[in-house]
């Protein structure tokens, strides 16, 4: 094997192995600076352990602190600025945890996480809520539903008919007439009126 060709093999091999100690190294910060501190501050308010997660953010799993809440999503790997856990933690728009503030070693350890990329080895997928379920699947709205003839309902005939009478527009000349039945042949108008002139 030329010398070159077993150079690349060998540096390959390195980088791989550091690429594998280096996964390892982030999971580990994960599980001694991140998780702690979720667990501790966040669980009581942010879990499925809870009946109604506050603001339907759960960041007890990696799923649920990325899809985030009704702000939007908590952590997004790799970019601190659009995380609004690292916002909230550090008092700007949000104030959490609400009781008392962070330690900046512990903000600075999200900070970090985050650009690490957020590793997490959390693969639990994240329970369906009641709420999200109604979304996903609505109830059909009548007004999208689909026309359809409805069966015509069943009338008795009638013993007799009642005869109310007719209106009768005159065209060009305004006038509406209502004849009653004994007035066959419009002799006896009981209602002339002319139509208002629309400018």
């Amino acid at each position: 094997m030329p010398r070159s060709l077993s150079a690349v093999l060998v540096l390959a091999a390195l980088m791989s192995g550091n690429c594998a100690l280096s996964e390892d190294a982030n999971m580990e910060f994960f599980e001694k600076k991140i998780r702690p501190v979720l667990v501790d501050y966040c669980y009581k308010c942010h879990s499925a352990e809870t009946d109604e997660p506050a603001g339907g953010l759960l960041v007890d799993t990696r799923q649920g602190i990325r899809a985030g809440g009704e702000t939007g999503p908590a952590v997004v790997p790799g970019d601190v600025k659009e995380s609004l856990l690292v916002s909230a933690i550090e008092y700007n728009d949000l104030e959490m945890p609400p009781d008392e503030k962070l330690d900046d070693e512990i903000v600075e350890d999200f900070r970090k996480w985050i650009r690490m990329g957020a590793p997490d080895p959390r693969t639990k997928p994240m329970p369906e809520r009641p709420d999200q379920t109604k979304a996903e699947n609505p109830a059909p709205l009548r007004s999208l539903q689909t026309l359809r003839n409805p069966d015509s309902p069943m009338l008795q005939p009638a013993a007799h008919t009642v005869h109310i009478g007719r209106i009768v527009f005159a065209e060009g000349t305004g006038q509406v007439r209502l004849f009653t039945p004994d007035d066959k042949d419009g002799q006896h108008a009981q209602h002339d009126r002319r139509q208002q002139q629309h400018p």
